[in-house]
C-alpha cells in the first residue's frame, strides 16, 4: 500500500501501526494522507485516456486520509492537503461517470469532454 521499501515492507503499515498505538499520533496521520494522496494523484496521471486501479477503492482511500486530517492537524496543513483531497474526489467520480462514455471518441473529443465537466461545476 503506498510504496514498498527496499526491504518489503509498506510505509503506510508501519504508520497505521503507530496511530492504531496512538491515536493522537499527528505526524503519522498526515503522513498516512499525504502517501494517500501521492499514491491516488498517480492513479489519475493518465486522465482522461484512463485510470489506473479501481477509482471506488480510491474514493474510500481519500475518505480515510481526510478522517485522518480533521483532528489535531494545524488548520493550514488541512486545508492545503483537503484541496488535493477535494481535486482527487471529483476526478475519481468523474471519472467513474464517464469512463463508459469514452470508449469510442478521439483524443480531442475526449479532452474537451473532461474539460467540460469543470464548467459544470
Amino acid at each position: 500500500m503506498y510504496g514498498i521499501d527496499p526491504h518489503g515492507d509498506a510505509p503506510a503499515f508501519h504508520l497505521e501501526g503507530a496511530v492504531r498505538l496512538d491515536p493522537g499520533h499527528v505526524l503519522a496521520r498526515v503522513v498516512l494522507a499525504i502517501l494517500a494522496i501521492k499514491a491516488i494523484d498517480y492513479n489519475q496521471h493518465e486522465l482522461p485516456s484512463g485510470y489506473l486501479g479501481e477509482p471506488g477503492d480510491d474514493l474510500v482511500l481519500l475518505k480515510n486520509a481526510s478522517e485522518k486530517l480533521r483532528e489535531g492537524v494545524d488548520i493550514g496543513v488541512r486545508a492545503f492537503l483537503e484541496e488535493d483531497i477535494s481535486r482527487l474526489e471529483s476526478d475519481a467520480m468523474s471519472w467513474i461517470e464517464l469512463r463508459g462514455k469514452f470508449s469510442n471518441l478521439d483524443w480531442k473529443t475526449r479532452m474537451s469532454v473532461w474539460q467540460g465537466r469543470l464548467q459544470q461545476s
